[in-house]
């Protein structure tokens, strides 16, 4: 068994010359809940993190990459399974706005939005089921959200009180670059030079890469734990080193450092309704991450490899 664990890897690892290989492509390497995942699979999807995040392919980075891409896979597996038992459809339409959004870019247009990223070296059909599991997967903890009990008026109240005894306790504003290379994350950070926000545009695949890695005002509480020790010795301006996480590796930046200060009255129901915004964006998020370790506790999965 140990054999054929160490073949596969190093299958996988030495995959693009195997691309064309119908054969190894499509080898069943797990099942969740019947639903196969491919060798394929596993090669496009590392392709697509590759090309997407714009690293260097190298053995080495294969084989860190390996045990996250066959999470991933699976997982995504799970999501759209759990989005079809509530019959949850994506449309087409919504794969591609989504794949525009990725790109925002006026000059890419629905027709040519596929040879952008095909040209970026970019796997389509792994990415547009990335999408997929994605897009079906906010709907189906939408559903569930509407059926649960959170009520974030409630909350805010009670936030409120809360915040009215914080008056006074220091916020920074933090930006992030993400990369799943160590090495050109370190690199990057040296070279920096003053222009932390382009650096992170041009690194980072996140969502907030579009506004340089943005996570925006944040109490030192408010943020994981990995980067809440990173981040709350640092100063105004002033750059992290690279930070370890179950993700990948992070590095911050300081723009600015601020106290918190309650807003005017006239101000206050703007502000009421901001604050159960974000709360109802933390609760999805909650919501999310429960039900999908609901959903892996209860998988049936084989990994044949």
């Amino acid at each position: 068994m140990i054999k054929l664990i160490k073949l596969f890897i190093v299958l996988v690892l030495i995959a693009p010359p195997l691309q064309a290989n119908p054969i190894f492509g499509s080898r069943i390497v797990a099942k969740v809940n019947g639903s196969i995942v491919t060798a394929g699979d596993v090669i496009d999807r590392m392709q697509l993190i590759i090309a997407s995040n714009k690293i260097k392919d190298s053995f080495e980075l294969r084989q860190k990459i390996l045990p996250m891409v066959m999470k991933g896979l699976i997982d995504e597996k799970i999501q759209i399974q759990a989005a079809a038992s509530e019959s949850i459809r994506v449309r087409e339409e919504e794969i591609t706005n989504a794949k525009l959004r990725m790109v925002n870019s006026a000059d890419v247009t629905p027709d040519t939005v596929d040879d952008f990223f095909k040209e970026k070296g970019v796997p389509i059909n792994s990415l547009e089921q990335q999408i997929r599991a994605g897009v079906s997967w906010g709907k189906y903890v939408g559903i569930k959200y509407r059926e649960s009990d959170f009520r974030e008026a409630e909350d805010v109240e009670n936030i409120i009180a809360r915040l009215s005894k914080e008056e006074g306790v220091q916020q920074k504003h933090l930006y992030e670059m993400f990369s799943f290379d160590s090495n050109e994350l370190e690199e990057k950070r040296k070279n920096i030079k003053n222009n932390f926000v382009q650096t992170s545009k041009e690194v980072s695949k996140t969502p907030s890469a579009s506004r340089g890695g943005e996570i925006g005002w944040v109490r030192l509480e408010d943020l994981e734990k990995h980067l809440k020790e990173a981040s709350k010795d640092l100063s105004e301006k002033e750059v992290s080193s690279v930070i370890k996480s179950d993700e990948g590796y992070h590095v911050l930046f300081v723009q600015g450092m601020r106290t918190l200060e309650l807003p005017d009255e006239d101000k206050r129901e703007e502000w009421r309704q901001s604050l159960e915004e974000a709360l109802r964006k933390k609760n999805l998020t909650a919501l999310s991450k429960h039900l999908m370790n609901k959903h892996r506790r209860n998988v049936h999965l084989e990994v044949k490899f």
